[in-house]
């Protein structure tokens, strides 16, 4: 090399290569592979990398992704679990041409198919209602007939079954547009196994229940006398109608015929009012008003004191 020297400490030319990598796609997760029912084998799911399938050998942080064409193997039922084979599959993605996968499909049991939810609704003609009786049972008799069914896949076969059906309101308090859960409800049918039965419908009406205000006989509606003729209604009125086991309370203006004391005097009640919204108070009497009797007595005059005697002084012995 001592008798060398070379012109230029570089060179260049058009004859390298760089071959592709060789990747491999398989499909990963459990269930990561989902779809509604819908009365095919079509996948209709994206596939997306780290999810549900992964690239074997890529470099990381390239840009790389797959799209291809997915079945469900087996059947069009729902499950989980399902064998699921993609075909077609082509890379894409700013780095795809350092790739190359080694096969252009992929399979496994990663698929799922979700029951599709129908839609249950009432009949013409049926509505689910009634006057607050304090509890949540459904009064209306349900038969078969009482409700439609919606929502299956071009007509599938699927029915409900309506044999001894039962429903409860979701409480107890009148109200309007309740949920109402039912049970004896059941799918029949070939097709019955891909499908959810909603049991639960926002049709409810529970209506206050009329109550009557009376006054309690033989109730005096008495006070001490203080200057004014106001009345208390206390404990002197019955309210007819109201569930047991309810506490309903009323309320009300009173106004005795004078202020001045006096025995069996003329009370009336009007204004009367309750605060339950179970409940819808029917208006007393003719007029709105009740009619009582009761007295006014004179205070109780406050005791006179006793005089304290004022002692007599000792007398101051005279001296011997």
């Amino acid at each position: 090399m001592g008798n060398y020297q070379l012109t230029s400490a570089a060179m260049s030319g058009n004859v390298g290569q760089i071959t592709k990598k060789n990747i491999t796609a398989e499909l990963m997760g459990t269930n990561s592979v989902s779809k509604e029912y819908d009365g095919n084998t079509n996948v209709t799911a994206a596939l997306t990398r780290g999810t549900n399938y992964q690239l074997s050998g890529m470099v990381a942080d390239d840009n790389l992704s797959l799209t291809g064409t997915g079945v469900y193997t087996e059947n069009k039922n729902a499950a989980d679990g399902k064998a699921v084979s993609f075909s077609n599959l082509i890379l894409t993605g700013t780095d795809m041409g350092n790739y190359q996968l080694t096969s252009a499909a992929m399979s496994g049991n990663v698929g799922q198919i979700t029951k599709k939810a129908l839609t249950l609704g009432l009949a013409d003609g049926i509505s689910i209602s009634k006057v607050y009786d304090g509890s949540t049972d459904v009064s209306v008799l349900l038969t078969s007939g009482s409700f439609t069914l919606s929502g299956a896949v071009d007509s599938e076969n699927v029915r409900l079954n309506e044999a001894a059906i039962s429903g409860a309101y979701d409480d107890k308090n009148a109200g309007t547009a309740k949920a109402v859960t039912f049970t004896g409800l059941t799918l029949d049918g070939d097709a019955a196994v891909n499908y959810v039965l909603p049991v639960s419908l926002n049709a409810g009406t529970i209506t206050a229940k009329p109550i009557t205000a009376s006054l309690r006989e033989r109730y005096s509606f008495n006070k001490t006398y203080d200057g004014t003729n106001k009345a208390s209604l206390g404990s002197g009125y019955t309210l007819d109608g109201v569930v047991t086991g309810d506490t309903v309370t009323l309320s009300a203006d009173g106004q005795y015929d004078s202020k001045e004391t006096g025995t069996a005097k003329v009370v009336t009640f009007s204004n009367f009012s309750i605060q339950d919204t179970n409940y819808t108070l029917q208006t007393p009497g003719a007029e709105g008003t009740l009619t009582g009797t009761g007295s006014i007595t004179a205070p109780t005059p406050a005791p006179t004191p006793t005089p304290i005697p004022t002692p007599e002084p000792t007398p101051t012995p005279e001296p011997t």
